[in-house]
């Protein structure tokens, strides 16, 4: 088929085994029982750190379905992945971009087009959000607090590291979607498929910092500002308020850790007990 249909030179066997061993080589160092690996790093008190893939919503059972993956993406399956007991796992940061974007069709409340999402598109990523193959446009959206706050549930987090907020420096004033209006009602949770596809976003539109993040020092109110409406529960709150100010009357921030760290395009917010 590769030299008569596609004009392809045969492959050769001897040369496809011989590459292939110079790989075995090089992994072979890093093969083991990984269950057993990790189990005894942590009897001797090291710390593990696992990493998750996708999102929330790409998760088969708890996402978006039938636009998923097909295994689940939830920090407790890191258990079973890594062969470690579920207990182990002490803390759960979920990642959460300052803006949404998708690749491929599903429900994507907040949504935007045009301009304006291309603005965003280009401003976004490591170098916009386009395919990193095939260059494709992606899909964007402003950030999504009712899907966050749905993600930062299931996940169980106790940490949010939010991302990628030096792509939202052009802006004066920052839309949010703090819930969504289904079949002419407000709603503040995350729906079902069959129910998303009919929901419409409720904007709420925020002070921008215009400026590079990272000029900012850590006491910046753009860090205390507008409670992000991620309130978990069992009475966890996860926060972010980006309308924090010091005039009479404004609320106060929570009296927690809710800056741990700062980069140049990220921030990560602890979840508190009230």
């Amino acid at each position: 088929m590769l030299e008569h249909l596609y004009h392809q030179p045969l492959l050769n066997e001897e040369e496809i085994f011989n590459t292939l061993m110079e790989y075995k080589e090089m992994v072979e160092p890093y093969v083991c029982d990984v269950s057993l690996y990790l189990w005894n790093a942590l009897k001797e008190g090291k710390e593990v750190l696992l990493e998750g893939q996708l999102g929330s919503l790409k998760d088969p059972d708890h996402g978006i379905y039938p636009m998923v993956t097909s295994s689940s993406t939830l920090a407790a399956y890191g258990a079973i992945g890594a062969g470690i007991p579920p207990y182990e796992i002490k803390e759960i940061y979920t990642v959460v971009k300052a803006y949404s974007s998708a690749v491929g069709a599903g429900e994507f409340v907040s949504e935007i087009f045009g301009d304006e999402a291309e603005e965003l598109r280009k401003r976004g990523g490591d170098k916009g959000e386009y395919g990193a193959t095939t260059g494709r446009p992606r899909r964007v959206g402003w950030l999504d607090l009712v899907a966050a706050r749905y993600g930062c549930q299931v996940q169980g987090a106790t940490g949010v590291a939010m991302t990628v907020l030096d792509a939202l420096g052009y802006l004066d004033e920052i839309p949010v979607c703090v819930g969504y209006e289904l079949d002419g009602k407000q709603i503040d949770y995350f729906p079902t498929t069959t129910e998303l596809k009919r929901c419409k976003p409720i904007f709420e539109k925020l002070p921008g910092w215009k400026c590079i993040t990272s000029s900012l020092p850590k006491s910046t109110s753009v860090f205390r500002s507008a409670w992000f409406r991620t309130a978990l529960p069992a009475k966890t709150s996860c926060i972010a308020n980006l309308r924090y100010s010091k005039k009479a009357g404004s609320p106060k921030p929570p009296a927690f850790p809710y800056f741990a760290y700062k980069s140049l395009n990220t921030v990560i917010f602890s979840l508190y007990k009230e």
